[in-house]
C-alpha cells in the first residue's frame, strides 16, 4: 500500500516546501522524475474557463517538488503529464475547446512558475492529456495513450502522482492497476489544502466502492484491461464517447499552432 511508504507534501505560503524527505519505497534519493498531474475541475464564466483552486493547488505542488528537486531534474531530463480534459459528470460542463481543458491550463500555469530562473521546459519533457473526464479515464488514457511507454517504474524509479491527500489513494490505486505497478514504484506528491469530495461523493466513500467495483482485477495487471471494461456505455475502447471525434493521438500537435517541440504543451509523445 502506498501509505506504508509516505507522501511528499507541499506546504502552504509562498514558498512550498515538504514537511518531510520522502521517498518510494524508502530509497534514498529516489526521485520521481515521471509525474502525472490530475486535474480537479474547470470553472465556466463570462471571460471563459479557469482552473478550480484544487487544480492550481496542484499544479503548484508540481512546481515545488521540481524546484525541491532541481538537481535530479538537471542530471536527467524528467516526463511530465497534465492529465484532464473536463469532469463533465460533476461540473456539468459542456466540452471546452481544447486549450481551455484541465491539462492545457495546468500546463500553462506550470510552464509560467520560475524554478531557479528557468521554467519547467528546462527540466522536464510536458505534455497535456485532455480527454479523460474522470479519474479512471486519467489513469486509463495516460497509459494507452503510451506517455511513459519503456519506462519501468521501481522503487528506485517510481511514478509520481500529484493530486490532494484524499483523492491519492484512489488514484493510486486506479495508476498501480491500469499500469500493473506494486505499491513501492509509486510516490505521492500531494497539493496542499483539502480536496475530500468527488462528484458529491466524500473520497472516503468512494476509495472502497472503487475496489469493490474492481474485486477480481488483479493491481498488477499489466494491461490494465480490468479497468477498461469499467468505462461507461458510450465510450469506445480508447476513452471518447460515441458520437464524438477521435481526439489528436500520439505524435501530433495537440495544439495546432505552430511546430511540434518536445519542450513545449504541444506534442505528446513517440511511441516509436
Amino acid at each position: 500500500m502506498q501509505g506504508v511508504y509516505g507522501t511528499w507534501v507541499a506546504g502552504a505560503g509562498s514558498e512550498s516546501r515538504p514537511r518531510r524527505a520522502v521517498y518510494a519505497g524508502w530509497v534514498p534519493g529516489a526521485v520521481a522524475l515521471s509525474i502525472i498531474v490530475f486535474g480537479r475541475g474547470l470553472v465556466a464564466d463570462p471571460a471563459g474557463f479557469r482552473l478550480t483552486g484544487q487544480s492550481a493547488e496542484r499544479v503548484e505542488a508540481l512546481v515545488a517538488y521540481v524546484r525541491q528537486n532541481a538537481a535530479a531534474f538537471t542530471a536527467q531530463r524528467g516526463r511530465i503529464v497534465f492529465s484532464g480534459g473536463w469532469a463533465a459528470a460533476a461540473d456539468g460542463l459542456d466540452r471546452p475547446p481544447r486549450q481551455f481543458r484541465e491539462g492545457s491550463l495546468m500546463l500553462d500555469r506550470a510552464m509560467a512558475a520560475d524554478i531557479g530562473g528557468a521554467n519547467l521546459a528546462s527540466y522536464a519533457d510536458v505534455y497535456p492529456e485532455i480527454e479523460s473526464d474522470s479519474t479512471l479515464e486519467n489513469a486509463l488514457r495516460v497509459k494507452e495513450d503510451g506517455y511513459f511507454d519503456g519506462t519501468a517504474f521501481t522503487a528506485r524509479n517510481p511514478l509520481g502522482l500529484v493530486a490532494h491527500r484524499e483523492h491519492l489513494a484512489r488514484i493510486n490505486y486506479l495508476v498501480r492497476t491500469a499500469f500493473g505497478l506494486p505499491g513501492d514504484a509509486t510516490v505521492n506528491i500531494a497539493a496542499p489544502g483539502t480536496d475530500a469530495r468527488s462528484g458529491g461523493l466524500p473520497e472516503s466513500v468512494l476509495l472502497p466502492l472503487t475496489r469493490l467495483a474492481f474485486l477480481g482485477v488483479r493491481d498488477h495487471s499489466s494491461s490494465g484491461a480490468g479497468l477498461a471494461a469499467q468505462r461507461g456505455p458510450g465510450e469506445v475502447s480508447d476513452g471518447t464517447h460515441a458520437g464524438e471525434p477521435l481526439p489528436e493521438r500520439v505524435g501530433q500537435p495537440v495544439a495546432g499552432d505552430g511546430p511540434c517541440v518536445q519542450e513545449t504543451n504541444c506534442c505528446p509523445p513517440s511511441m516509436s
